[in-house]
């Protein structure tokens, strides 16, 4: 077998079990009472706006499961992970708030990924023009989703 095809064929099956998934994987971390971080990675089968709704989705569900009703965004960081074909290395594209890039190097696209400094605040707290209602966040049926958890997919959260 020629060895760019052997090497196509190693970065596909590395890269088709994060593909095939199609989900974002989540996490958030408290930093003190009332500010979180929440990490989002998804599929480089989305892309990285979805990767940003599926962060603000989160971080609406975890305002109101932590006692809170409006947040605001304090800071964000994304960035696209890559993978070169050979050596197997991976590289990460690091922008700040999507506008300066603070690393960059070519090779095929694994995924992207956003972290959110998230202040939440009660109803009457905090700069209420800045901040966000996370139950205007999550709509109509925000109960039911602040109760199940956030989409952890890139498919179906809105445009």
């Amino acid at each position: 077998m020629h060895p760019s095809i052997r090497r196509g064929l190693r970065a596909l099956l590395l890269a088709l079990p994060v593909v095939l998934a199609g989900c974002a994987r989540t996490s958030t971390a408290p930093v003190d009472e009332n500010t979180i971080e929440i990490t989002v990675h998804v599929p480089a089968i989305c892309d990285a706006r979805h990767a940003e709704r599926i962060a603000l989705h989160h971080a609406a569900v975890e305002t109101i499961r932590r006692g809170f009703d409006d947040y605001i965004v304090v800071g964000t960081v994304g960035g696209n992970h890559a993978i070169s074909v050979g050596p197997a290395t991976a590289r990460t594209m690091l922008y700040r708030d999507g506008e300066r890039t603070l690393f960059s190097d070519d090779a095929p696209l694994l995924g992207h990924h956003r972290l959110l400094a998230v202040r939440m605040f009660r109803a009457g707290e905090g700069d209420g023009a800045a901040s966000v209602s996370a139950r205007a966040v999550l709509g109509n049926e925000w109960e039911a989703i602040a109760a199940e958890g956030a989409s952890n997919t890139c498919f179906g959260i809105g445009g």
